[in-house]
């Protein structure tokens, strides 16, 4: 026999082998288990519930905050003889005279103004700072409302005794407070209901002191809602 013929046989002996051991190992897997199982019907597939919206077409009315900001020019605050600075009194008369507030809050101004009342708004010491950029400062003014518990905050231009208008006019919650960063006012103001605190930024856009952006931030210091 040839070499040829004797690897060709070597090779298929080898072969016989290996297939002789595979086999062999295929059966004691079956042997060591139970075999194909038959389960029944395969499980159908659920599609996932979809939501079921109670009110269809509901459209939520606009909350505070998405409002646009405030643009327009205040009407100006006419019959009020102002000395400058700005005093208290003349802050009163400012306030009692606006008709950019409400009539109700008007009278009341009128029949606090100098009154310490319980119900009355308390007003803080008149502030005087240029927020314009005209070199005369203009009067901030802010009344705390313990009855509503809000605080409103006013800056009026003073171009004369008799020319004083608003560039700004708000409400906010009571106890803001406020502060001027490079001709810029920064109000700040907390909300226990929420424990945030927010501060707003204003700017002069040459009519009014336009709010450019507010930032809100967690207050970690304060008593949750309700808690004792």
């Amino acid at each position: 026999m040839s070499s040829a013929k004797q690897r060709f046989g070597r090779v298929r002996g080898w072969c016989a082998v290996v297939a002789a051991v595979a086999g062999a190992l295929v059966l004691s897997s079956c042997a060591g288990g139970k075999g194909t199982v038959d389960d029944g019907p395969a499980a159908s597939l659920t599609p996932p519930a979809k939501p079921e919206p109670l009110w269809p077409g509901y459209t939520p009315p606009a909350t505070p905050g998405q409002n646009p900001p405030y643009e327009d020019r205040y009407a100006p605050i006419v019959g009020v003889r102002v000395s400058t600075p700005v005093s208290r009194a003349d802050a009163w008369k400012l306030v009692a005279a606006d008709t950019n507030l409400s009539s109700y809050f008007r009278r009341a101004a009128g029949a606090c103004a100098g009154a310490a009342r319980e119900e009355c708004p308390r007003m803080r010491p008149v502030a005087h700072r240029d927020l314009t950029g005209d070199g005369e400062a203009e009067a901030v003014v802010a009344l705390d409302d313990p009855v509503d518990s809000r605080t409103l905050l006013e800056v009026y231009m003073i171009n004369g005794p008799t020319d004083v208008r608003p560039v700004l006019s708000t409400w906010l919650p009571l106890g803001t407070t406020a502060s001027t960063v490079g001709g810029e006012l920064l109000v700040t103001s907390s909300d226990p209901g929420t424990r945030t605190t927010t501060v707003s930024r204003y700017r002069w856009n040459g009519e009014i002191l336009s709010l450019r952006d507010a930032t809100r931030s967690d207050r970690t210091d304060l008593p949750e809602p309700g808690a004792s």
